[in-house]
């Protein structure tokens, strides 16, 4: 969400497509940083990665980590969302609400129906890539109905999921299963 927030206040407008995926997890304070999408980038230092069209243009908007501890963090129940959820074969719905951000509530049903359909107990899912395009702007999402249905499902190790706003595609969110946690 903090890229959209940027990216808007960089570009003043929302971007009309944006692609992402997520390289390790970060256990710092995040840098984000935009580039024109011909310039190279150190694939080592990638912790996410976006690209981003904006009037046919495109940018990579890059996750690299600081030397700086994490120092700030907001309190977020995903139990609340779960609470919210109504699960039907491989599909999860849900009205949106507006104390959420909407890709906090994406991922959160699309956890949720990974947990219920695909888990045998296990925890183990990451969000892993997502793909949205038209439907960017966050205010366009409140009180309308989200739904995220599995499209694909490798070996219940990595699963791509449509995403719908009120029926509508506007795209896709993949998880991944990890490794069990070592004791």
């Amino acid at each position: 969400e903090s890229i959209l927030r940027n990216v808007r206040s960089y570009f003043n407008k929302y971007p009309d497509e944006i692609k992402g995926s997520f390289h390790r997890p970060l256990k710092s304070e995040g840098i984000l940083r935009i580039y024109d999408n011909r310039e190279k980038i150190d694939a080592k230092v990638i912790y996410a990665i976006f690209s981003i069209i904006i009037n046919k243009h495109i940018y990579k908007v890059v996750f690299t980590a600081s030397k700086t501890p994490v120092f700030s963090s907001y309190d977020y129940d995903e139990n609340k969302i779960f609470d919210q959820i109504n699960i039907h074969d491989n599909e999860a719905r849900m009205i949106l609400k507006s104390y959420y951000t909407y890709i906090e509530q994406i991922v959160a049903i699309t956890k949720k129906l990974h947990l219920t359909c695909y888990s045998s107990g296990s925890k183990n899912w990451l969000f892993t890539k997502i793909h949205i395009k038209d439907s960017i702007d966050p205010s366009v999402f409140t009180g309308h109905i989200l739904s995220i249905k599995t499209e694909k499902n490798f070996h219940y190790r990595l699963t791509q999921n449509v995403i719908l706003l009120d029926d509508k595609f506007i795209g896709r969110i993949w998880f991944s299963k990890s490794a069990p946690e070592e004791n």
